[in-house]
């Protein structure tokens, strides 16, 4: 079974929505960030940046980063009425992109970005 080390209030919270919507088993592991549990030795085995979310895989590989993460699932999962989470097409793989892009992104360059993609001048 698949592990999510998460912290509530991080952007773990994606991951674990995106692992109940697809309905994968899986089972939850709390880091507590505050008491420095991510900097523990058992922790930073799995991901020496000290940061969740960090899936480990039913094979045992270890997953870290929200964007790998995601779209490892995302390959591996479907949705609840039995969609397919990857994009097929070209448009879809390319609007895909951009909100993976858009999530990771600062919230400065991110207010830049969509008011370029919304065609409103930076002015």
């Amino acid at each position: 079974m698949m592990t999510l080390y998460f912290t509530p209030g991080a952007c773990s919270i994606g991951i674990h929505l995106l692992l109940e919507r697809t309905g994968l088993a899986y089972e939850r592991r709390r880091v507590d960030i505050r008491a420095g549990e991510n900097r523990e030795p058992w922790f930073t085995a799995l991901n020496p940046k000290a940061k969740v979310p960090v899936l480990r895989r039913d094979d045992g590989c270890v997953l870290t980063e929200f964007p790998v993460i995601a779209r490892y699932l995302a390959a591996v999962g479907v949705n609840e009425v039995g969609v397919e989470y990857v994009p097929t097409t070209a448009q879809l793989v390319s609007l895909a992109r951009a909100l993976l892009t858009r999530g990771a992104s600062t919230p400065s360059v991110d207010g830049l970005h969509l008011r370029e993609i919304r065609g409103v001048s930076g002015g």
